[in-house]
């Protein structure tokens, strides 16, 4: 196994303070996977609407192709879903969607059965 991808699962399995797996989670698969925006959405508990709090997004450089330069935004936000994610959050499945010449992936990370 890469030294590097087994020093990313020592990260985040490392982590207990949910902030801090978050930011673990974004930033490992920011090194691993090239992307350049990565956020972890949540679901809004007894809400009706299709709306999700975006927890935490990681965005890259998109001028250096460095995929260390990132910045992290944790200033959490109510947001309303587009059909994408609210598909994901129903069915559990992974969806994805080429839109613009662009690759987007919603996957849904299921813990506690929510």
């Amino acid at each position: 196994m890469d030294s590097s991808l087994l020093q990313t699962i020592i990260n985040i399995t490392g982590q207990h303070d949910t902030d801090a797996l978050d930011r673990s989670l974004v930033t490992s698969l920011a090194e691993i996977v090239p992307a350049s925006e990565i956020s972890i959405m949540q679901k809004i508990r007894d809400d009706i609407s299709d709306k999700v709090r975006d927890v935490l997004k990681l965005s890259t450089a998109t001028i250096n192709t460095d995929r260390n330069n990132h910045t992290i935004d944790d200033m959490q936000k109510t947001i309303i879903a587009n059909s994408q994610i609210i598909d994901c959050m129903h069915t559990a499945t992974v969806i994805k969607q080429a839109l613009d010449g662009l690759i987007y992936l919603y996957i849904p990370l299921i813990i506690d059965n929510k």
